[in-house]
């Protein structure tokens, strides 16, 4: 699938560029790393452009389940 352009500095841009150096992201890490709300709507529009994110389910000490992020590239890239 050939990947649309981000708008620099867009909140998918700076997601997309956190993820791409090897990071990984939960809801909570993205606002107090990155000052983005709503983590699984900018996913979803990566993914609607074609980047692929990998969803992984973790469990905390109280069992509640998040979700932790991370960006798979493509071998023609």
């Amino acid at each position: 699938m050939r990947k649309t352009r981000l708008r620099k500095g867009s909140h998918c841009d700076r997601i997309l560029n956190f993820l791409k150096d090897g990071n990984t992201l939960t809801s909570w890490e993205c606002i107090d790393n990155l000052r983005i709300n709503n983590l699984p709507q900018r996913i979803a529009e990566l993914e609607q452009k074609g980047y692929i994110i990998i969803r992984k389910t973790e469990y905390d000490d109280n069992n509640t389940a998040h979700t932790r992020y991370s960006y798979e590239e493509e071998d023609n890239e």
